[in-house]
């Protein structure tokens, strides 16, 4: 063991504590998140599973990242980050900065996602949702 894998051990764990991860397929479909994921878009990662992080997120920002996302799946783009609002079902908002970098298979063509979930610094706790509606939309996308 060499002297510098306890830090890098505890700064893993930190990091996995504080950040929500997600890979997401080509489709843009979850495959896996790690419970912080699930935490901060107030789902289970059962529910995530298989559902577009963009369902989660506020209509008006839907768009924000729609052709950053195309670009990276089309292997134009290694990563990008946004910041956007999302949605949980408590009709709560939390805004989140969203990095997502490109997995390429052996071949170099664009396999999966790897999503970074971080809510915003300035944002103390989750914010109401602006308008009902929306929950309602959402609710039915998740069931």
């Amino acid at each position: 063991m060499n002297a510098t894998q306890p830090l890098q051990s505890k700064l893993a764990t930190s990091l996995a504590s504080q950040v929500g991860v997600a890979i997401v397929n080509i489709q843009h479909q979850v495959v896996w998140c790690n419970a912080r994921c699930a935490q901060l878009l107030g789902r289970t990662a059962a529910e995530l599973r298989g559902k577009r992080l963009e369902y989660s997120c506020h209509p008006d920002d839907v768009r924000l990242d729609a052709e950053f996302a195309r670009r990276l799946f089309a292997g134009e783009i290694d990563s990008y980050q946004v910041a956007k609002r999302f949605l949980r079902p408590d009709q709560s908002m939390l805004r989140i900065l969203l990095t997502i970098s490109l997995v390429r298979d052996g071949g170099g063509r664009p396999m999966l996602g790897h999503a970074m979930l971080e809510p915003d610094a300035h944002q103390s706790m989750a914010e109401p949702a602006v308008d009902p509606a929306i929950s309602q939309i959402q609710a039915r996308m998740f069931s």
